[in-house]
């Protein structure tokens, strides 16, 4: 059994024995209605405004006896106050008694059980996980990042990891500083050098004990436990966006706790350090109120929200640091959090205080990007792991303009399918960027699937998505020539997400529950999992399709049955403003469903996935459709071509991917498609009409319909080739 596996164990054991507490009642990244949402769910529940985590208390209790474990073999005087700072509160006569089989089971365990790298890696907190966008780094990629954004140039100067979580990039730091500073005591290249931040109190404290540990590794004998008063100084609990970077404000000198700290005087180095503590919450209070009052929010209670999200003062908590201008380096793996998951309240703040990144969809990383490059001194490094949406999608054009302005581009990589966060199923690149404006002539090195270019960093814009940068030169040249040929599918036809129900597990219902309901209310229905490439299979499913403005009281069925839901139902909002619970959030015309033939696609999909809908088929927001013309009568031909293989590249030479080999197809992407002008009404050249009704036959197979759209794009040998790859 590893370490991750025993600790996993522990907390699930531990966890019924302990009370449901929270970290922080307030420290949540979500909206109250997908609180709400969330708690619902039979592993969570509500405590106040925030999702309290059932395996908190039983996370702590492990983390606290874990640092023991690891700490007193070494220490064996360690003071109870140092012991605190590592592995957080001591426990209480309940915890202790509720957890001795913990601690006994620890007891068994060999030393190098506990190895640093390990210690970094847990995940104590497992359902937090996915809910707050952390997924820890390994130590292959760690390095991987670390090499190439801590240089020797900047290795005297300060790093950072905004979003620390158990160590692992600050792990990597300390052994990329050993190797540029051979025979330089460990804890100095500590010192003054590696710095932290996570919002979530469990990770700040493993955080601290892993960097302990691995300092312990590299000087097994010597070492002073006043190391730990730095670690814990430099290690901080803080919210990485929400609170202030004003240069100008300075901060409480902390030269002292550093000068008591390299002279091993552990009493001295504690006693400054609450004496600091004791400066910062008060500075923290100012700031909170500072932060409820600024006039951004749309309702009273928004600003104590905003406040209590553990805003953090730079330029106080790390005076030293930005007493020099900032940090040589900032390096990690900032949260995967999209922009439906974190409040609006937080999105008003950033509209303010980010400004030139600020889009209402904008992932919370495109934030992260922002804040690490502004705390960096001119000239310093960058070099992030992150989701690849923000090089490819239209929401992120103001991040990618502000970096072509701000910053040189120093590399990016894109990892392709290799999956490092399986859990979080996003494809990833790897960002590297220096805080100057890039030099005339700049370029900047780009990876991908092995192969190596440099791209001149004038040739990027800012509104045009970089997917173009995963295609080879023979890609582009294949690109231009079907864009040549043909014209983008949004200017023929419409392309529309179906209706918002804001809850499809009551408005969508079998056939068992449709025949109890008032059938004027009822239209059949498709989920994205009915389409396949040309097929609908419809599973007698139903839409539940109130039109606006309804009068509830002629459908006494189908208003029982939406009765049994109210409390969820009367959780949706529209723009923050309550609606009749037997309503849908966001409806849509009946004309968008009720055509004579459309065609539909699953929003998310490995490959194009087109039928045609002859049926007057209903859907939700997980279905697109496309409706041409009703004179054209092109649905089939455009359906088939549509699900070629010269279809699907072309869209993924623009497209999104979604993590896990899906691809985003909802409406705007899809009206980036391109359709043959050869095919389309009214085309004034030579028109290959034999081909196109062969096309536009139903049931065509794969390698048929292929080779139909290769002979009308005249595709070469070598481009079919080109296409293959």
């Amino acid at each position: 059994m590893t370490l991750q596996e025993q600790v996993r164990d522990w907390v699930r054991r531990l966890q019924p024995h302990l009370p449901l507490t929270s970290p922080d009642p307030e420290n949540t990244p979500f909206s109250p209605v997908k609180r709400e949402k969330l708690a619902a769910r039979p592993q969570g529940r509500t405590q106040g405004r925030a999702l309290a985590n059932p395996a908190y208390p039983a996370a702590r209790v492990v983390l606290r006896l874990l640092a023991e474990r690891i700490l007193l073999p070494i220490f064996p005087e360690i003071s109870p106050e140092l012991l605190e700072l590592v592995g957080g509160p001591a426990l209480n006569e309940g915890e202790r008694e509720s957890s001795r089989f913990v601690a006994e089971e620890l007891a068994r365990l060999p030393d190098a059980f506990f190895e640093s790298w390990e210690v970094a890696g847990l995940n104590f907190d497992q359902p937090d996980r996915k809910r707050s966008g952390a997924y820890y780094t390994s130590p292959a990629l760690a390095r991987r990042i670390t090499a190439t954004a801590l240089v020797f140039e900047q290795a005297g100067e300060p790093l950072l990891d905004p979003a620390c979580g158990g160590g692992v990039f600050l792990l990597a730091a300390l052994d990329r500083l050993t190797e540029f500073s051979p025979g330089t005591e460990p804890e100095e290249l500590v010192i003054e050098r590696l710095y932290g931040l996570d919002l979530n109190p469990l990770a700040v404290w493993q955080a601290r004990l892993a960097v302990l540990k691995r300092l312990v590794e590299i000087k097994p004998v010597g070492l002073n436990e006043a190391i730990i008063v730095a670690l814990a100084a430099q290690v901080r609990g803080g919210n990485a966006l929400v609170g202030s970077l004003d240069r100008a404000e300075g901060g409480e000198d902390r030269q002292r706790l550093f000068e008591n700290v390299r002279a091993g005087d552990s009493g001295a180095a504690l006693a400054e350090y609450r004496r600091l503590e004791e400066l910062f919450r008060a500075k923290q209070a100012a700031l909170a109120d500072e932060i409820a009052a600024l006039p951004i929010f749309n309702d009273p209670g928004d600003g104590a929200t905003l406040a209590a999200l553990r805003p953090f003062g730079w330029t106080w908590e790390f005076a030293e640091v930005f007493a020099k201008g900032g940090f040589g380096t900032v390096v990690g793996n900032p949260p995967y959090v999209g922009f439906n998951d974190y409040s609006g309240v937080e999105k008003a703040y950033f509209a303010r205080f980010f400004p030139e990144v600020y889009n209402l969809k904008s992932d919370l990383l495109y934030y992260f990007i922002r804040r690490g490059v502004e705390l960096l001194v001119p000239g310093g490094r960058l070099g992030f792991v992150t989701s690849r949406f923000w090089k490819e999608a239209a929401f992120a054009a103001p991040l990618r303009a502000w970096l072509l302005a701000e910053t040189t581009l120093l590399e990016l990589e894109d990892l392709g399918d290799e999956q490092h966060f399986s859990e979080a199923e996003v494809d990833v690149c790897l960002l590297f960027a220096a805080r100057q404006p890039a030099p005339a002539r700049h370029a900047l090195v780009f990876r991908f699937d092995g192969q190596s270019e440099k791209i001149p960093q004038e040739t990027l814009s800012g509104k045009v998505p970089w997917t173009w940068l995963r295609q080879l030169p023979a890609e582009r040249l294949l690109l231009a020539e079907i864009a040549e040929r043909s014209v983008p599918l949004g200017d023929l036809a419409v392309c529309r997400t179906g209706v918002q129900t804001g809850l499809d597990r009551v408005f969508f219902v079998d056939s068992v529950t449709a025949h109890a309901l008032d059938p004027a209310l009822l239209k059949p229905a498709i989920k994205n999992g009915d389409i396949s490439p040309g097929r609908i299979e419809w599973r007698d499913q139903w839409l539940i399709y109130p039109p606006p403005g309804l009068d509830p009281a002629p459908y006494p069925s189908t208003l029982a049955y939406l009765e049994k839901h109210r409390p969820e139902l009367e959780r949706r909002r529209r723009y923050s403003k309550l609606f009749p619970f037997y309503e849908l959030q966001w409806p849509r015309e009946p004309e968008v469903f009720e055509q004579a033939a459309k065609l539909v696609t699953p929003y998310k999909a490995p490959r194009n996935t087109f039928a045609v809908d002859r049926q007057q088929f209903y859907f939700s927001t997980d279905v697109v459709s496309v409706v041409f013309p009703v004179e054209w009568q092109i649905e089939q031909l455009a359906a088939n071509f549509l699900n070629s293989r010269l279809s699907t590249f072309q869209f993924r030479s623009y497209g999104k991917p979604m993590g896990g080999g899906q691809w985003d197809y909802y409406a705007n992407p899809v009206k980036k498609l391109v359709f043959p002008k050869a095919a389309l009404p009214g085309f004034s050249g030579s028109r290959p009409d034999s081909l196109l009704t062969e096309l536009a036959r139903p049931g065509l197979n794969q390698a048929t319909l292929d080779e139909l759209v290769f002979t009308l794009y005249e595709l070469t040998p070598t481009q079919r080739l080109v296409l293959d790859r």
